[in-house]
């Protein structure tokens, strides 16, 4: 009874945002107008965060969750980007829909706020639900044509393939070590690394299919290709959402998955084939997206190539001697903040000077933004540069951390070749992105525009982007930010003989 009290107490930021939801599509049924639901919504949120860092963090299992330094900072993020979401939502769209699509918004944070605590594989499930379920909402609702429709359906049969991908993965390693519970089944895989049913070992299997379930939600090579045409067919708002929300959920749902369960003899399998995979994200991501005319559509395919550089601090965090996994994770954990910030700034400005025009995402149509909308061509220019690695933005300290995870792992171990290429490619091909983002500004600085008169600009959207530039900004003194990043990552890996979780305050005072 305890416990079920102390993980009651635990979730009230969730209930306190699951129960905002509710009230604003309910309540939105018959007062629709966006201002109140806006203001309500972003207060609310910044009580939830008031009553996180409340929270004591002692590091130990709370029933079904996990309370650890990954999942306390994922939680942040996520309330975070709902801040920055909830203002963006107000640019865009029409009124009558505008409650149902912030209802999808908060529900997704929360579904974001369970994975990065859940500590089964049932909870774990819920959570990537209901940060799927509310997209198909909210990409159908974002833009009321015919490609909206089209965007949401792709997604939708496309995300419920990949959710049966997972569910099969979920059920051989449940299978194979007769719990769904995360420590019991790293005990399990600790003491039979090769677990058999009926003779046969299904361990690379299961992970495969979860990681094929994964790489959707991180829209990573080869399942990226709903990217571009979902994108494009929604509103900017819903590319923002499902530019940065999956991808969060996918990096600590991975992190605790794969890079810490998966046994070190299956090692060399499952790294090799992220390497790969990132190669594979990296590179067509930015080459594809050179040739882009639509905004929407270059930064879907920028996406999936950042979803590559992900997959380097995974591929680390794998291929590093057994426990010594930190800093390929704290890399990862690093980027997917730095990115959402950056991400999330660059739809709040399309927000913000397109408006309810979101069929209208020609990149020429950012020609002259400079002298038109100077402030909001300013943040653009940042996340782009940002986004490029140009340093001392926090791009560059989030390429660095993956880079140098990379490299750490090349020249400890005896998988040199692989991780020294790994990093020359990825070097490469920020090179490559380089050309499509100083696209982007020049075409706002040195290309006149067709009109000149002056943008409106929608405050929410505004707002949103400038707070992001701000966060951006910075992170460009990023020392406060990656030791979150690695005390997270410290929390994650540290674990006993037992497979049970290690108290992370002590932890913390160790590396002090």
């Amino acid at each position: 009874m305890a416990t079920q009290i102390d993980t009651i107490l635990f979730l009230i930021p969730e209930i306190l945002v699951v129960v905002l939801a509710l009230w604003v599509i309910v309540g939105g049924a018959f007062a629709p107008a966006k201002p109140f639901w806006a203001a309500l919504s972003t207060v609310a949120l910044i009580v939830a965060l008031v009553l996180l860092s409340g929270q004591k963090l002692v590091a130990g299992d709370n029933g079904p969750l996990i309370v650890d330094s990954l999942g306390s900072s994922f939680r942040w993020i996520a309330l975070l980007c709902g801040i920055a979401l909830t203002l963006t939502s107000t640019g865009s769209g029409n009124t009558h829909s505008y409650p149902e699509r912030l209802g999808a918004i908060l529900f997704l944070l929360v579904g974001v706020m369970i994975v990065a605590s859940a500590g089964n594989l049932v909870m774990l499930f819920l959570g990537l639900e209901l940060i799927s379920i509310p997209t198909y909402m909210l990409l159908y609702a974002g833009r009321a044509d015919k490609a909206s429709a089209e965007a949401s359906t792709k997604y939708f049969f496309l995300s419920i393939l990949s959710s049966a991908f997972m569910l099969y993965g979920f059920s051989m390693l449940y299978g194979m070590t007769g719990s769904g519970t995360f420590s019991e089944m790293q005990r399990s895989l600790a003491t039979d690394p090769s677990p058999t049913i009926a003779g046969l070992s299904l361990l690379p299997l299961s992970f495969m299919m979860i990681l094929a379930g994964l790489a959707f939600k991180l829209a990573a090579f080869p399942f990226h290709f709903y990217a571009p045409d979902v994108y494009q067919g929604t509103s900017s708002l819903a590319a923002g959402v499902l530019a940065v929300t999956p991808k969060l959920a996918a990096v600590v749902a991975a992190s605790r998955l794969i890079a810490v369960i998966m046994p070190s003899q299956q090692g060399p399998f499952l790294w090799q084939v992220l390497v790969v995979a990132s190669v594979a994200s990296m590179t067509l991501g930015n080459v594809a997206a050179l040739w882009q005319k639509s905004t929407r559509r270059l930064l879907a395919y920028s996406s999936i190539a950042h979803s590559g550089y992900l997959l380097i601090g995974l591929a680390a965090a794998v291929a590093a001697p057994q426990g010594s996994g930190q800093a390929g994770i704290s890399a990862a954990v690093l980027y997917i903040m730095v990115y959402a910030a950056a991400s999330l700034g660059v739809f709040a400005v399309l927000a913000a000077v397109l408006g309810d025009n979101d069929e209208m995402d020609d990149v020429r149509l950012l020609a002259g933004l400079g002298n038109r909308a100077p402030g909001q061509a300013f943040a653009m220019a940042v996340f782009m540069f940002s986004m490029s690695g140009i340093p001392p933005l926090a791009g560059f300290w989030g390429k660095f951390s993956l880079f140098k995870s990379a490299l750490d792992v090349a020249f400890e171990g005896t998988n040199q070749i692989w991780f020294v290429t790994l990093v020359i490619i990825a070097a490469l091909n920020a090179a490559i992105a380089a050309g499509y983002y100083l696209r982007v500004i020049a075409m706002m600085y040195f290309q006149d525009s067709s009109s000149e008169a002056k943008t409106t600009v929608q405050m929410g959207p505004a707002v949103a982007a400038y707070l992001c530039m701000l966060a951006t900004l910075v992170c460009a003194f990023p020392a406060p930010l990656m030791q979150q990043a690695d005390q997270a990552a410290a929390g994650l890996v540290a674990a006993d003989d037992t497979g049970s979780t290690a108290k992370l305050v002590q932890v913390a005072a160790n590396r002090r």
